[in-house]
């Protein structure tokens, strides 16, 4: 969804390169510039980043260009100033804490060779001509004969070629490890190793596609096309369509079969638009036809994309969901947790049903390897799901891990979903429902605990090393806090407020105790025990906890960030200063009404 916000300021972004190129009003076009570019990091970061890098290669195209003057480039590298601290600006209320706890990430210090993941391969090209109907969103290149005519028809006017250049880049940037140089600098430029999928910079550079295919249509309509190129297009275009029907009936004489449909509609499309545009008048209609072709066949590969399927069918569950409804009547928290992905996430929530696996980019790394000793699924690269997913089907992908039934129930576990059965200790089968295996964990501890005993350890490789010892239902390996021994604690833990950002509970215990919170500590966590501030740390790897005096206390746990408010603050001060920038010429011109001087 972020990705797909973020692609919306993708022209507003380039049409502003293109701007600060020309010269004209470089102050309003670097202001255009910093908001789109902002606005995107706000949604999807690495769309930012391409688009930066596309709408800086558009100022470039007047490299050289007679008009170009020096005090033009001059402006441009000047507006390009103000656009970056704008869109840094814009996006801080992302971009600061992402920035601060970019150390904490289980994607932070990539290896270069997961930079490349996602990149495609030199027959995926194809994707350009070939339709390829119902085909995978990431590697979807598809323009269309139509549009690949018009586009080289633009290629043929001389303002359009830089442009030209730019797109056969951003082709060749996709390959990524298929293409050896362009594999080199994207592991070793600082920034584009971070991100993965190159193949997402054609989000960005299609738009300049579609430009270069506009600029072949209004050179057509307006006659400005040679004949030179006319009479190249209806000779080349005409021997492709003769070589690829020869080919098309030599595979059916030699196996006997057809080739898929799509190579069909992929010959189609392109034999109506050499007969429109090779051999069409023109004429006012003609351009009106050619458009509602490329419509069409836009269209076309569109609806194959799209399913429309009953609101039910998202929400397949009706009977696990019921089950796991009923468990929450209780008081106290609990998560569940899938090797299968049984419970969708969307479902989870709508439900309100709490999930130890699922998708999220930024998952902490020590958490990722907890739940590697937990489930028993050993992470092979870096992926977006915990646990990892190996690969299709999804469902069975890890049907053969033995997940850990007490690290589980550490992680306040109580119910284990999986699309096939599972023998493993301490899992007892509540029953199968929608084709789920549902378990109920034996071995679940509470959301909050206390315990009598703390070890300390160095850091948070340690403390997963000491869980091996099996003791984390009454002692807690905690790092950078004293050593206790209370012995075994007699005491009451109760909810009082649970909300994403902050957690009360009352506290009664009968010794000097450790306060086990089964939730990923992070250091804008902040504790308070009766209204005194007290440490929090990281306990059991990845979890937190603090420590707590006999007796019964109030415990308050806050999740304050300030880069979070000094972000909004900078990103408040970003709008404000685009906005004046935008809006000064409308200003001055009223004031110089108002006076009676003429405007500049």
């Amino acid at each position: 969804v972020g990705l797909v916000y973020a692609a919306a300021y993708i022209p507003w972004a380039l049409a502003a390169g293109l701007g600060l190129r020309q010269g004209k009003s470089p102050w309003r076009e670097a202001a255009w510039l910093g908001l789109a570019l902002g606005a995107q990091a706000l949604n999807h970061p690495q769309t930012a980043l391409y688009t930066a890098l596309l709408s800086t290669a558009l100022t470039l195209t007047a490299w050289g260009h007679r008009r170009a003057a020096p005090l033009r480039w001059q402006a441009a590298l000047a507006g390009w100033g103000l656009a970056g601290a704008l869109a840094l600006s814009v996006a801080a209320p992302v971009a600061l804490p992402l920035w601060r706890y970019r150390a904490y990430w289980a994607r932070h210090g990539l290896p270069p060779a997961e930079a490349l993941h996602g990149s495609l391969t030199w027959p995926q090209l194809l994707g350009l001509w070939l339709p390829s109907y119902g085909g995978a969103a990431e590697t979807l290149l598809y323009l269309g004969a139509p549009l690949l005519a018009l586009l080289a028809l633009g290629l043929t006017q001389r303002r359009a070629r830089a442009w030209g250049a730019i797109v056969l880049l951003a082709l060749l940037y996709t390959l990524g490890s298929h293409c050896a140089p362009v594999g080199w600098l994207i592991t070793h430029l600082p920034g584009l190793n971070q991100v993965r999928v190159p193949a997402r910079l054609w989000i960005v550079a299609s738009p300049l596609a579609l430009v270069l295919a506009g600029a072949g249509l209004d050179a057509w309509r307006a006659g400005r096309l040679s004949a030179a190129a006319l009479s190249r297009l209806r000779r080349w275009g005409g021997l492709f369509i003769l070589g690829l029907s020869a080919w098309m009936i030599g595979y059916r004489l030699a196996f006997g079969l057809w080739l898929p449909g799509y190579w069909l509609a992929a010959w189609g499309w392109t034999a109506l638009a050499w007969v429109l545009i090779g051999w069409g008048k023109t004429r006012p209609w003609g351009w009106v036809l050619i458009l509602g072709v490329v419509a069409a066949d836009i269209w076309v590969m569109d609806a194959s994309l799209i399913t429309a399927r009953p609101l039910a069918s998202a929400f397949d569950r009706p009977h696990l969901t019921a089950f796991l409804l009923r468990q929450q009547q209780k008081a106290e928290p609990w998560r569940t947790y899938s090797p299968s992905y049984s419970l969708p996430q969307h479902i989870a929530a709508r439900e309100g049903i709490e999930l130890a696996d699922g998708v999220d980019p930024l998952y902490p790394a020590t958490y990722d390897r907890f739940m590697e000793k937990a489930t028993g699924v050993r992470r092979a690269r870096y992926t977006v799901t915990v646990p990892y997913m190996g690969g299709a089907p999804v469902l069975l992908s890890n049907r053969n891990a033995r997940p850990d039934s007490c690290l589980l129930g550490l992680l306040n576990v109580r119910y284990v979903l999986a699309a096939f059965p599972l023998h493993v200790p301490g899992l007892r089968l509540a029953g199968v429902m929608d084709r789920v295996w549902v378990y109920t964990n034996l071995c679940a501890l509470p959301r909050a605990f206390l315990v009598g005993e703390v070890v300390p350890v160095a850091d948070a490789e340690a403390a997963l090393r000491w869980l091996d010892e099996g003791r984390f239902a009454q002692a807690a390996a905690v790092e950078g806090a004293a050593p206790l021994q209370s012995g075994p604690v007699r005491g009451q833990v109760a909810w009082l407020e649970r909300t994403p950002d902050r957690l009360r509970l009352r506290v009664r215990t009968d010794r000097a105790a450790w306060l086990v919170v089964a939730q990923n500590w992070h250091p804008a966590w902040r504790a308070w025990v009766d209204g005194r501030r007290v440490p929090y740390r990281r306990t059991d790897g990845t979890l937190g906890g603090l420590l707590i005096p006999p007796g019964t206390h109030e415990v308050v746990l806050t999740f304050k960030e300030p880069f979070t408010r000094w972000g909004y603050a900078l990103g408040l001060l970003g709008w404000l200063a685009a906005g004046t920038i935008l809006a000064r010429p409308a200003i001055r011109n009223r004031y110089n009404k108002g006076t009676g001087n003429p405007s500049p």
